[in-house]
């Protein structure tokens, strides 16, 4: 009987110390947006990420062969594409510069298949794509704004032109 009377009291006791609410300090797992501080993109970084968004591989290995007039390979040997464009851009003092400069060269390299500007029906569905390919998002009102009347009016810009400002974009080369 003491024993039932304890437990009871016992069982009394814990029901009256559990409680329905509970307090805890305010915890923050990682910045808000509006807090990030963008973060460049390493030459690496930016080389592989450059390479799988517009040619869908990594940077690989070519076989350079050197040909003389008659056709004759005269010599070949091996070249790492990743290796020869980070020592161009660390022998670079301004990365923006040799970052256009990489994306420019790949943009009309023949991997990269744009459609011509003639070939875009919608030019606004078409910059809202590129955005959402390149940075993950849709475009804001005024970057939207900005493109398509760019697009609108200036017919030097084409798909080329949208896809290395996107490319050459703080947001595209920050991680």
């Amino acid at each position: 009987m003491i024993r039932r009377i304890t437990i009871a009291v016992l069982l009394a006791l814990g029901a009256a110390a559990c409680q329905d609410s509970y307090s805890f300090d305010p915890v923050i797992a990682g910045e808000t947006d509006s807090e990030r501080t963008p973060r460049p993109k390493t030459d690496g970084q930016f080389v592989k990420a450059v390479y799988a968004d517009l040619l869908g591989r990594a940077p690989g290995q070519l076989e350079v062969a050197i040909v003389d007039a008659q056709g004759a390979e005269v010599s070949a040997f091996p070249l790492d594409e990743q290796d020869l464009l980070l020592t161009v851009l660390d022998g670079v003092g301004d990365d923006d510069a040799m970052r256009a400069l990489v994306v420019a060269g790949l943009v009309e390299s023949e991997e990269v298949t744009l459609p011509s500007r003639g070939d875009v029906a919608d030019p606004a569905a078409f910059v809202a794509e590129q955005f959402r390919a390149f940075l993950g998002r849709e475009p804001n009102a005024y970057e939207f704004d900005a493109f398509v009347t760019a697009w609108n009016e200036d017919p030097a810009v084409d798909p080329k032109v949208v896809v290395r400002a996107i490319l050459g974009s703080r947001e595209y080369q920050s991680q």
